[in-house]
């Protein structure tokens, strides 16, 4: 099953979160180390980030099998214990995207480590992923812990990880069926 990772290329509003290292936001957390993050101290202040579009096109996805979503993030916490960072896939106005968050307890890691949402198999309750839904998506990472003073979580790297089936184009024979067959 082939996969893609979909990067950021903006924010949504008035983001909550702080850059550090980059020049925004999106050149703070489209690489997978630690030169550059973005970071917040504050409990519910979020940041929502515009997804760049698949890079395969619609006739390349096997829609009647399953296609996956999983918002995933590099992220570590600079205080003691772990911090919640609520991820949830979130659609542009007029997108029908409707799903949970998911909370995710980030350690105190000064690696990055790797944290993944659930897997999404649909948009909204009993509704497949579309293309159109695919290129609707936002990436929405909200802090749900209280930190103590001078700690703050960090993320370094933030996508969502599309997995499909490849559609199957059709096949062609070039098989003589009279002549010099029999």
């Amino acid at each position: 099953m082939p996969h893609i990772e979909l990067v950021p290329t903006g924010t949504v509003g008035t983001p909550q979160w702080a850059y550090s290292g980059g020049s925004s936001f999106v050149d703070s957390v489209d690489e997978d180390d630690d030169s550059t993050y973005i970071f917040e101290v504050t409990m519910n202040h979020y940041v929502a980030l515009e997804i760049t579009d698949p890079t395969v096109s619609e006739s390349e996805i096997d829609f009647d099998e399953d296609v996956i979503v999983r918002p995933t993030i590099l992220a570590h916490h600079t205080g003691t214990g772990n911090a919640n960072v609520e991820v949830q896939i979130i659609g542009q106005p007029g997108s029908s995207i409707s799903l949970p968050a998911d909370t995710i307890a980030v350690a105190n890691d000064s690696s990055f480590p790797t944290y993944t949402g659930t897997a999404q198999t649909v948009y909204a309750a009993g509704s497949d992923w579309t293309y159109a839904e695919l290129e609707y998506m936002r990436l929405k990472l909200t802090l749900k812990s209280r930190l103590a003073r001078f700690q703050s979580v960090r993320v370094s790297y933030a996508y969502l990880r599309l997995s499909y089936t490849e559609a199957v184009t059709g096949v062609t024979h070039d098989a003589i069926l009279f002549g010099t067959n029999f």
